[in-house]
């Protein structure tokens, strides 16, 4: 009997976390954030006149990229979106995307000039 009622309990929290709806305060923020955005809801075509899909734009979610310290970001986006060994990194918070890193490959990544990078574990 012990075995059941823990096991109902279990399955009634993770019911709970999975169905519960977004928090209200949440849902402020994204509205007070959004604004026309031209790209959003537009077919993309490819050079052939092909339609891809439909673009959408997420809300809430960081970009960032890894350079060397006082490097151009969009530059160094660009040089890792065109890298084809670069890496991209997904942060989640339970099931939603907040944030994507680029990093680009060691070939890819222009040399430092006297500045020295380090890991956050190495701190």
């Amino acid at each position: 009997m012990m075995q059941r009622t823990v096991g109902m309990y279990i399955a009634n929290r993770i019911k709970d976390e999975i169905l519960k709806p977004p928090p209200e305060a949440e849902e402020e923020r994204y509205e007070e954030e959004s604004y026309e955005d031209p790209l959003d809801g537009e077919p993309i075509t490819n050079e052939d006149g092909v339609v891809l899909g439909v673009a959408q734009r997420l809300q809430g979610v960081a970009l960032y990229v890894v350079g060397s310290r006082g490097a151009n970001a969009n530059t160094e986006l660009e040089r890792a979106m065109n890298d084809s060994e670069a890496e991209v990194i997904v942060h989640r918070e339970g099931r939603t995307i907040t944030a994507l890193v680029y990093v680009p490959s060691a070939s890819a990544r222009v040399p430092s000039s006297g500045t020295a990078g380090f890991r956050a574990d190495e701190v």
